[in-house]
């Protein structure tokens, strides 16, 4: 994929110092102590995307979201942890990634995300970055079927539905599971308030 200049943020005001550009599709999330941590204090929207922004990486605090312009102080955040930028028509985008605790090869399994409006999203076993779904519907609940399959056998190991909700006031998405129809053999870890690991356990 080719990189684009989507997105550049700097360290002081009035876009002051050298930028830090950033692309459609990360998802970025600074830690206490860090050399980015709440270290941003203006923004240049470059291209015709949305910046969604957190005061903290747990979703608490102050949550906004940014779109194609320049902004000469983003001092109103009051510190920034984590920032995910995504297509201007998206409603929210949840970031995953497949964990293999079965033993298996790096991409021997497959996840795959089936939902209105959205079509297939698929995640491969042994990638370490994560991959964002984006989601364009309106709606706060949005209902995933979610399948595994193993790709060296071709067979079908895990399979059910699930929820994503939104707040959109936090800006925090949420992991419904319900016990009757989501896979026993798979559990979701939250690792912010957007980015979530899922480990399959047993095949």
């Amino acid at each position: 994929m080719v990189k684009t200049t989507d997105v550049a943020f700097y360290r002081e005001k009035n876009f002051g110092g050298s930028p830090d550009y950033y692309q459609l599709g990360d998802d970025i999330t600074f830690h206490f102590g860090d050399d980015y941590n709440d270290k941003y204090l203006s923004l240049k929207v470059i291209n015709p995307v949305k910046v969604h922004c957190y005061q903290h990486t747990d979703g608490s605090g102050i949550f906004k979201s940014y779109t194609h312009g320049d902004y000469a102080s983003i001092e109103e955040m009051h510190g920034l942890s984590k920032f995910q930028i995504v297509n201007i028509d998206t409603h929210f985008a949840v970031s995953m990634r497949l964990i293999d605790e079965t033993g298996g090869e790096p991409r021997q399994f497959l996840m795959t995300f089936n939902a209105h409006n959205i079509g297939d999203a698929e995640f491969w076993s042994g990638e370490e970055t994560y991959t964002s779904l984006p989601v364009t519907e309106s709606s706060e609940l949005i209902t995933c079927a979610i399948y595994i399959r193993n790709i060296a056998t071709g067979e079908y190991i895990a399979n059910g539905s699930m929820y994503f909700h939104y707040n959109t006031t936090h800006g925090i998405i949420d992991v419904v599971t319900p016990g009757e129809t989501f896979p026993p053999n798979l559990k979701i870890t939250r690792v912010d308030s957007t980015k979530f690991d899922f480990t399959l356990v047993a095949q």
